[in-house]
């Protein structure tokens, strides 16, 4: 443990300024993208996380818990890489941040930030359990998180996040993807019609006709097939009035 808080120490000091100095880095770096310096944070942590949570795992179970001296030595070396691993989880963080921050949000970025969001709440459950004495609790307690992530990402309704958070950036300014936008699932189109830009180009009129096409009724649905989500994007694309087009 002390050899593998040493390599992690290393390699958070010789890649501190990478790690954290954001968009300044992807400025300096030739060819270097916003995508690979998202993906690498979260690869990065992702990969050591799986990695260390077995060790320290496994190093609990082999120690002789009645030597109290390697007991501490245990935990002050698990808080160690513990707290380096945190900082890793920080740069990953501010990184995907920053991707959003460019180029909006997607399904991908917000699973992948909810997933680290996960891996960190995992993490210090392992220091409010194992490194307390307290290893049975550890296991229930990173699959009771891992089923309440899941809870709340469905209420909060990721594909109207998205698209809310997208619309957010257009009225600030930003570039919009609306093909994008209409090509999610239906919780996304009440939002989506909600608070579409007032007016919009022939191209995104082309594309805002068409994810209202998607969801007209045709017929009757078959009340087997219903559910709230594509009822309420029924409802939404049935309220709403043409699209108000402006010439591109």
């Amino acid at each position: 443990l002390a050899a593998l808080s040493l390599i992690f120490l290393v390699f958070v000091g010789l890649q501190a300024r990478y790690l954290f100095s954001g968009e300044a880095v992807i400025l300096e770096t030739a060819g270097l993208t916003y995508a690979e310096y998202a993906r690498g944070g979260f690869f990065e942590l992702v990969t050591a996380a799986t990695l260390l949570l077995p060790v320290l795992l496994g190093t609990e179970w082999l120690l002789d818990k009645s030597n109290m001296r390697n007991v501490m030595r245990f935990r002050a070396l698990s808080a160690t890489l513990l707290v380096l691993i945190g900082l890793m989880m920080m740069s990953a963080v501010q990184r995907m941040q920053l991707y959003i921050d460019a180029y909006g949000l997607t399904q991908d970025r917000f699973y992948a930030m909810a997933f680290m969001i996960w891996i960190g709440v995992v993490l210090a459950l392992f220091g409010a359990t194992v490194l307390r004495g307290m290893r049975r609790h550890f296991a229930f307690g990173a699959v009771t998180t891992g089923f309440a992530t899941l809870a709340v990402l469905n209420i909060m309704n990721p594909d109207a996040v998205i698209v809310g958070t997208n619309l957010a950036r257009a009225e600030a300014g930003a570039e919009l993807d609306l093909e994008y936008a209409a090509r999610l699932h239906a919780d996304a189109i009440p939002e989506l019609i909600a608070r579409a830009p007032a007016s919009l180009t022939e191209d995104q009129c082309d594309v805002f006709r068409q994810a209202i096409d998607r969801w007209t009724p045709r017929e009757a649905a078959d009340w087997r097939t219903w559910n709230l989500s594509r009822a309420k994007a029924r409802s939404a694309v049935l309220r709403a009035g043409p699209p108000r087009c402006r010439a591109s």
